[in-house]
């Protein structure tokens, strides 16, 4: 699981899901379970064609700062 809190504010990132599929758009925010519902933290971004997506942590196989 990756720890998303590294990228709060980071700007835009290249996202890898455990699935292969692989986003890149900017971080909105980085949430607790608490926040947004969900059972692990968690992280929002904005895609180049403006869609807005979240991704549970353990969804995540690994993020980077593009």
């Amino acid at each position: 699981m990756v720890d998303v809190w590294g990228f709060s504010g980071a700007g835009k990132i290249r996202l890898t899901c455990t699935d292969g599929e692989v986003y890149e758009g900017a971080v909105l925010e980085v949430c607790e379970p608490e926040e947004d519902g969900m059972l692990e933290d968690s992280i929002t971004i904005e895609l180049k064609d403006s869609r807005i997506i979240g991704f549970a942590a353990g969804e995540i196989e690994k993020i980077e700062r593009i």
